[in-house]
């Protein structure tokens, strides 16, 4: 049986909140593969509840396009983002906070991404109210376009990362390094899957 929308995002919370005691665990027992797989479950999920998410909407006849389509994709893939960001802002900070694991700048990336989740869910509930201007064609551009760049961003910094060599656990930083990873993978992929569906729905909605 498939899970609905809601069933999703709560099997994602509850991801979200086991990698991130497994992330403190590794940061307090200096255990790089725990982090890494921690860091990988929860990419792995959030893109998989991207892609379940997405794929009723990208794929729904073009007859049944409405130019309500658009507006409730993105409100998804907000909230999807929204739980990325948050996981990676709760992550360092936890990591950092209840081990003895020291980072100077844990807790302004660790905020920053909070910041940054607050943000898009705001977002994701302006997109609820029919006459928000969230919802009109131009902004839903504008948005699709800063995700794209979002997406981009991403995908370059996590190969950045990888190849610098830092995902090792010499310094203090290294396990903000595979959050960085397992957090821009997730971002990337999603902010992929978003504009996919939003550009098919909004051609659609506007040919009709």
């Amino acid at each position: 049986m498939l899970m609905g929308v809601s069933q999703l995002f709560a099997w994602l919370t509850a991801t979200a909140l086991l990698t991130i005691t497994a992330i403190v665990i590794a940061a307090r027992l200096t255990n790089p593969s725990l982090a890494i797989a921690a860091g990988a479950m929860f990419a792995g999920v959030a893109i998989f509840a991207g892609w379940r998410l997405n794929r009723p909407l990208a794929d729904l006849p073009a007859d049944r396009v409405t130019k309500e389509a658009a507006p409730v994709a993105a409100r998804r893939n907000a909230r999807l983002l929204a739980t990325c960001y948050g996981w990676g802002g709760m992550a360092m900070l936890a990591a950092y906070y209840l081990s003895a694991l020291h980072w100077q700048h844990a807790w302004q990336y660790g905020v920053g991404m909070l910041l940054i989740a607050t943000a898009v869910y705001a977002y994701n509930a302006a997109l609820a109210d029919p006459s928000s201007p969230a919802r009109q064609p131009h902004w839903l551009i504008a948005v699709q376009r800063l995700t794209m760049a979002q997406g981009f961003a991403a995908a370059v910094g996590v190969l950045i990362l990888i190849v610098s060599g830092k995902l090792t656990a010499g310094k203090g930083d290294w396990i903000a390094n595979l959050v960085f990873v397992a957090g821009g993978v997730a971002i990337a992929a999603l902010s992929a899957l978003s504009v996919r569906t939003q550009r098919r729905l909004m051609r659609l909605a506007a040919g009709r």
